[in-house]
C-alpha cells in the first residue's frame, strides 16, 4: 500500500492491434481521497503482477484513466413556506452524496435528468430551472485550487441529456464545497 493502490480499473480490448491486447485503465486516490493518476511505481508493480497470470499471447497495456473534474451549477425555485437557505443547503448535501466518488466508475455517464430528479425530490423545492455541468481543469487562478489536466468538452459529449466520458474517463467533483453551486429563488 505504500506504493499506492488502484481505486478503479477498466479493461477493454484494443481494436487497433491484431493480437490480443487489453488496455487496462487505472486511477488512484491521494491521502484526501481525491482521484489522481496512478504513480509509476504502482503501474510497474501491477504490470509485473499481471505478467505472471496472463496467457502467453496476451498483451496488457496499463494506462492512466482520464480524470474529468467537474462542477455543477443549478437554480431552483422554493416553495413559499420554506426557508430558501435550508432548502438550498439540502440540495447541496444531496448533490455531494450523489457525486461521492465511491459511487462512480471509469466510463460511467452523467444523466442530467437524474440530477433534476434528485433536486426536485428535495423537500421545499418547487421546481428546478437549470442544471449545468462544467469541466474544471488545471489551476484555477482565482481560488488557487488545482484540478486535473484532463479536459472534456461537455457539450460535444452530451447526447439526449447524457454526458458520456471516453471509456477511459471518470467524472470527479474534486472540491464539493466549492464546485457544487446553487441558487434559490
Amino acid at each position: 500500500s505504500e506504493l499506492g493502490q488502484v481505486f478503479r480499473a477498466y479493461a477493454t480490448n484494443n481494436s487497433e492491434h491484431t493480437n490480443a491486447t487489453v488496455h487496462l485503465y487505472v486511477v488512484s486516490r491521494d491521502d484526501k481521497d481525491n482521484l489522481i493518476k496512478a504513480p509509476d511505481t504502482l503501474t510497474e508493480n501491477l504490470q509485473t503482477y499481471l505478467r505472471k497470470s496472463r496467457m502467453l499471447t496476451d498483451q496488457i497495456e496499463i494506462l492512466n484513466a482520464n480524470i474529468y473534474d467537474i462542477g455543477i451549477d443549478f437554480t431552483i425555485a422554493t416553495k413559499i413556506a420554506k426557508n430558501k437557505n435550508i432548502v438550498l443547503s439540502n440540495c447541496l448535501t444531496s448533490l455531494k452524496k450523489f457525486f461521492n466518488i465511491e459511487k462512480w466508475n471509469i466510463g460511467q455517464s452523467i444523466i442530467i435528468s437524474e440530477i433534476y430528479e434528485l433536486l426536485q425530490g428535495i423537500d421545499g423545492v418547487l421546481s428546478v430551472s437549470d442544471v449545468t455541468v462544467i469541466n474544471l481543469s488545471r489551476l484555477d487562478r482565482v481560488s488557487g485550487l488545482t484540478y486535473s489536466d484532463d479536459v472534456i468538452e461537455i457539450q460535444d459529449n452530451t447526447v439526449y441529456g447524457i454526458i458520456r466520458p471516453n471509456n477511459n474517463g471518470i467524472f470527479h467533483v474534486r472540491y464539493p464545497n466549492r464546485d457544487l453551486r446553487g441558487a434559490a429563488a
